[in-house]
């Protein structure tokens, strides 16, 4: 049987496809505002799947296991929190740090997409992330985000969500992490992100072997190494 929009003239079918999308974006912000509503109440993780539809960067948001592992991480970690790469973690973590009265400070290489993620923040009066737009730097042998002033950051975190920079843009992908900022991580717990790629099983076996530590690997859907730093 032929398809319905065959029948359809062109000249209707474009507003009627732009008409579509437009009542999907408008769903997806509802769905949104009701879940981060409800997340920011109770910190109930059931609420992660609603808000990963309504963020609607399915292509780079992290999927459920993920999400929920940094939000229960960051329920138990007693200290500030470090985040490479920003995104619907931000908001999460930022729900919860703001809850315990700590800091979540989050580096962030791209400024359009740093603003996207501070409007958010600021639309939900989230006020316990910092986020720093930090350009990546060349360092000897890889790449990474350029830190903000010693000042602008605390002495430690107790963890850290690393979900970036893009490991196919940049040279070391994610391993810079420690070699730039390993003194202030001593003693923590890291959730590095993508424990399927070749690249990130490279990165966790170069920290575990030149800055000690273990790791394991976590998830199904989408694993993700758990990595405690000695102190």
């Amino acid at each position: 049987m032929a398809s319905l929009a065959a029948f359809i003239p062109g000249p209707v079918r474009t507003p009627l496809r732009k008409l579509r999308k437009a009542v999907i974006e408008q769903k997806k912000r509802s769905t949104f505002r009701s879940a981060m509503r409800k997340f920011q109440r109770t910190q109930d993780t059931r609420a992660i799947p609603k808000l990963i539809y309504g963020w609607g960067n399915a292509q780079w948001s992290a999927l459920d296991e993920y999400l929920i592992a940094c939000a229960r991480a960051a329920r138990d970690a007693e200290g500030d929190i470090l985040e490479c790469g920003s995104g619907l973690t931000t908001l999460l973590l930022g729900v919860v740090a703001q809850s315990k009265g700590v800091r979540v400070c989050t580096l962030e290489h791209s400024e359009p997409w740093a603003q996207r993620v501070r409007a958010c923040l600021e639309r939900y009066e989230i006020e316990s992330v910092s986020i720093f737009c930090s350009p990546l730097k060349t360092y000897n042998g890889f790449q990474w985000y350029d830190p903000p002033h010693e000042a602008s950051l605390p002495s430690r975190f107790a963890l850290t969500i690393c979900d970036g920079p893009p490991t196919s843009t940049t040279m070391g992908g994610r391993y810079g992490l420690l070699p730039v900022m390993g003194d202030r991580l001593k003693g923590s717990t890291i959730l590095l992100d993508d424990a399927q790629r070749p690249e990130e099983q490279e990165v966790a076996r170069r920290w575990s072997a030149e800055f000690g530590g273990s790791y394991r690997q976590v998830g199904i859907e989408k694993p993700y190494f758990s990595m405690a730093i000695p102190a």
